[in-house]
């Protein structure tokens, strides 16, 4: 009789997952889309209005699009999950012209997402 077992993890993990799709949480969005050529980028870095910090974003245009520089360090996104995987197999040879094999398997997962979007 051979018995065998395998159990496999895999642990990810990111502090912030950016949303790359068409919106304004999305950095892709606002730098191709609403961004310019018309202006230094490195101009937004500091993303609070001054005396208004956590209340107003400091950005060249109020109307369409988020301060770059605010998605990427208060529009947060984390991304948190686990993958576990394994199997046992049994084989019992009765004799050179039959053997009996069984197998069973499992997997699972667990995921948990949050976002952050500031005022």
């Amino acid at each position: 009789m051979r018995i065998d077992a395998s159990i496999n993890y895999n642990k990810q993990y990111s502090p912030n997952y950016p949303n790359i799709a068409y919106g304004p949480n999305s950095p892709i969005y606002i730098l191709t889309l609403w961004g310019g050529a018309d202006y230094d980028i490195n101009d937004l870095r500091n993303y609070w209005q001054p005396g208004k910090e956590n209340v107003q974003q400091y950005n060249r245009e109020y109307t369409i699009y988020d301060n770059p520089w605010m998605t990427a360090y208060e529009n947060l996104r984390t991304y948190d999950k686990d993958d576990i995987y394994g199997y046992v197999s049994a084989n019992y040879k009765w004799n050179s012209h039959l053997s009996f094999n069984a197998r069973t398997s499992a997997s699972t997962w667990n995921r948990n997402r949050t976002i952050k979007i500031p005022i």
